[in-house]
């Protein structure tokens, strides 16, 4: 006769089985905690990313959209001045030689003369033959900018609110500035910042004000590095600093650039998982609207002409045919047409 013995684990087993378990309970945690740091570590780069390209994605945007504005109708108004002196220079002139209004064996008498007849009436005056060249008007569009900073103007600026008194013209600035820094340690960091103007000016500071540098708006945070260089149209050596305001003494007064180099780079110091971010992108400007060399030369002489004329060289006195009055009763005639 067989006895049946029911038998359980010893306690042997069970503290055996329980290591196991215990072994596997801890290497499920720490990969459970490896994916979760790992998870957190490469959101916080996509983060960073995010902002350094979001943030050059702006600046490139606004760039291209540069907006420089010429007042053709007076430069086309100067030239043709420009070309009515020298007709009306042209015309004064004698002409001379047989043949043309005189009679053989009578040199230098006009026919109607010879003949008994009244001499042929002077050809009228004319009026833009004398006028003054009108002045350049006040420029409101600039492109200013050092190796940390930049202010130029765009005409892509849109109204949030109906009737809202702003221009379609805005005024662009990127600089740095220093601001809290957003975590326990506290301090300061630095800080790209973006900052739009509504109100058309002919004043393009590099550094704003206290008021208008509260009204900026923080793009970047922990910024190391933000350089801009300036390429012109034609040249292949970049320059650290333009300037196209009238009151500019450079040669890039009255020019846009064809395209800014702007790198970046951002690192939070504080956090030693943080690394270092840069960026490098080649802006270009869509229409940079400069002057050509012949429009450049047309200008300085339509300035030099109206410069001799308001210091009163000339004053009064005609460039056509006809009384040395008429001229001068024409020239403000001529600026009305």
């Amino acid at each position: 006769m067989t006895v049946r013995r029911d038998r359980g684990f010893t306690l042997i087993e069970i503290m055996v089985a329980l290591l196991i378990m215990a072994g596997l309970s801890l290497i499920m945690a720490q990969s459970v905690k490896s994916g979760l740091e790992s998870r957190k570590k490469v959101q916080r780069q996509i983060t960073e990313e995010s902002l350094i390209r979001d943030a050059m994605r702006l600046m490139v945007s606004d760039v291209a959209a540069a907006f420089h504005h010429r007042d053709y109708t007076v430069s086309n108004y100067n030239k043709v001045l420009e070309l009515r002196k020298k007709k009306a220079a042209t015309a004064g002139q004698p002409s001379g030689g047989a043949g043309q209004g005189q009679q053989p064996g009578q040199p230098g008498v006009p026919a109607g003369q010879a003949s008994g007849g009244a001499p042929p009436p002077p050809p009228a005056p004319d009026p833009l033959a004398s006028a003054t060249p009108l002045p350049e008007p006040n420029q409101l569009t600039a492109f200013v900018g050092s190796n940390e900073a930049m202010t130029f103007t765009v005409k892509n600026h849109v109204r949030r609110f109906i009737d809202a008194k702003e221009s379609d013209q805005a005024r662009i600035a990127y600089f740095l500035r220093s601001c809290p820094y957003e975590g326990k340690g506290g301090g300061v960091s630095s800080c790209l910042v973006r900052q739009e103007t509504t109100n058309p000016t002919d004043q393009f500071p590099l550094s704003p004000s206290d008021e208008d540098d509260a009204k900026g708006v923080v793009l970047v945070r922990h910024v190391t590095e933000f350089k801009l260089r300036y390429l012109e149209a034609g040249k292949t050596d970049f320059v650290d600093s333009w300037d196209s305001s009238p009151v500019a003494t450079s040669d890039t007064k009255d020019k846009f650039p064809d395209a800014v180099e702007i790198t970046m780079a951002i690192q939070d110091k504080t956090n030693p998982e943080s690394k270092l971010r840069s960026l490098s992108w080649l802006a270009p400007v869509r229409n940079s609207n400069n002057l050509s060399a012949a429009d450049k030369e047309a200008a300085a002489k339509a300035a030099e002409a109206a410069a001799a004329t308001r210091a009163g060289v000339g004053a009064g006195s005609g460039l056509g045919t006809g009384p040395s009055g008429t001229g001068g009763s024409n020239g403000t005639g001529g600026q009305q047409q």
